[in-house]
């Protein structure tokens, strides 16, 4: 679409959001030729920008807004862009990617002809993946070739994929983010060895998350480690063990919901970890506001089994297929326990393409 002028904030238009989203100027030979599309998904919200140049503001009027709960990622295909936040500031051209979350004030300038595409991603969902969110705003990196399946499904969703394969896509944009940005968001100031100890109990949630036994205290002994340590690996991070365990059963969940429409509500409970009906009810109303059988109603579904096979992204899928987390050991035996094999298979096929990609078209 092309714009000019103030947009108002009710237009949910891809200008509409960006006028809704930050104070905004644009400039150039010709403002009016500047091209914004939008693709709203069930939890990904992406944006591609080709044109004139802008700038932006976020100041703090704007942080309680529908977009502060959301990280932002920029994929630079042409041109430059300066962004700074926090005190930091990050440029970006061709092959580059950008990080900001949007509850922090944002300034950005984009030179005349560039072109990006953006991906709004919740904090939310994230941080019950184990992602510290915290150590990804105003961040920027190279490209990697998972950056390079990202940009290849948003292309497909804007180019070519129906609705019902665009929200299949989007399952695997979400799933290969989780690995990109758990490349990029260590802090800086920890150990190693905490490091390595935290990403093993995220793996260990990923893995086993569909047993309704798993907990704090199953984790912690097959990692050797006591639960007070294991809590304050992830303190201050968003989100605690015990959070991430549920979202991630609630983020199952909400996938059968939609694309199993025979399963009953009762087996969806169990095959997400649940272990019952009230209890998946219960979490269910509280983090969506609905209970799941609204949310499914609400939903259009289709026969995504199909649609996976032929995208050829059905090892991004956030289908548990994982052994059992091993019972409690000493700790001078649990120190060895292996990670299951399966947490980096979905990536197998996105590593094997070529890493010195560009963006540029």
């Amino acid at each position: 679409m092309s714009f000019t002028g103030e947009t108002p904030a009710a237009d949910h238009s891809a200008a509409g959001d960006l006028f809704a989203m930050a104070d905004v100027m644009l400039w150039g030979d010709g403002a009016a030729a500047t091209e914004m599309r939008i693709w709203r998904g069930r939890r990904l919200t992406l944006y591609r920008h080709r044109g004139e140049g802008l700038s932006l503001r976020r100041d703090n009027h704007h942080l309680s807004d529908e977009f502060s709960s959301n990280l932002a990622l920029g994929f630079m295909h042409d041109g430059a862009m300066t962004s700074a936040s926090d005190g930091e500031t990050v440029t970006q051209r061709p092959g580059d990617v950008s990080s900001f979350r949007m509850d922090r004030p944002l300034e950005a300038r984009m030179e005349s002809g560039s072109y990006l595409t953006y991906v709004h991603v919740p904090l939310r969902f994230l941080e019950s993946r184990g992602i510290d969110t915290r150590q990804l705003n105003a961040q920027g990196w190279p490209a990697c070739a998972m950056c390079h399946a990202i940009i290849d499904l948003a292309t497909r969703i804007f180019d070519e994929a129906t609705d019902e394969e665009a929200l299949v896509l989007e399952t695997g944009i979400a799933e290969i983010l989780v690995g990109v940005l758990a490349l990029h968001d260590s802090d800086p100031h920890a150990e190693d060895v905490t490091q390595k100890t935290r990403l093993r109990a995220t793996q260990l949630i990923e893995e086993n998350y569909t047993d309704v036994d798993l907990d704090a205290d199953r984790i912690a002994a097959a990692l050797g480690i006591s639960r007070r340590y294991l809590y304050g690996l992830f303190e201050g991070r968003g989100a605690s063990i015990a959070t991430m365990i549920r979202d991630r059963r609630a983020a199952h969940a909400e996938w059968l919901l939609v694309n199993e429409p025979s399963f009953s509500i009762r087996r969806i409970a169990y095959l997400s970890g649940f272990g019952s009906e009230d209890r998946l009810f219960r979490t269910f109303k509280q983090i969506t506001g609905e209970s799941p059988s609204s949310y499914r109603r609400r939903h259009t579904t289709y026969d995504v089994a199909a649609q996976v096979r032929e995208s050829g992204y059905a090892n991004t899928l956030p289908v548990a297929q994982s052994p059992v987390l091993p019972a409690a050991q000493p700790a001078a035996q649990t120190a060895a326990v292996p990670m299951a094999q399966t947490a980096a298979e979905p990536m197998a096929h996105v590593m094997s393409a070529d890493p010195s990609f560009s963006f540029g078209p």
